[in-house]
């Protein structure tokens, strides 16, 4: 899911809070949604999102194969305590946003 404004700018990306075209990163992998279903996690709790540019999606989702990020990344700051993580917001905050014009 790619969230567009189609205002004059976009919407920060909440890990490296650039103005950048959004997509949503379900905290817990949709791919592990029929097992996490027979824990008893509830529809709600697995439709958690975050809205993330597409460079932060694609580094989440290479700190960790998905059940792994279902398990140990369940929440924002679980995310941006990975230290791959925080190296990479240090990099991402020095390059430029799209959504400024």
């Amino acid at each position: 899911v790619i969230i567009h404004n189609h205002s004059s700018s976009f919407p920060v990306c909440c890990v490296c809070e650039r103005k950048m075209p959004i997509t949503l990163h379900h905290l817990i992998p949709k791919t592990v949604h029929p097992i996490y279903k027979k824990k008893g996690f509830s529809q709600e709790v697995l439709s958690r999102t975050i809205p993330v540019c597409r460079p932060c999606h694609n580094v989440i989702h290479n700190i960790a194969d998905e059940p792994t990020l279902a398990e140990k990344y369940q929440t924002f700051e679980a995310i941006v305590q990975n230290e791959r993580i925080k190296k990479w917001i240090v990099y991402a905050k020095k390059q430029k946003e799209l959504g400024s014009t």
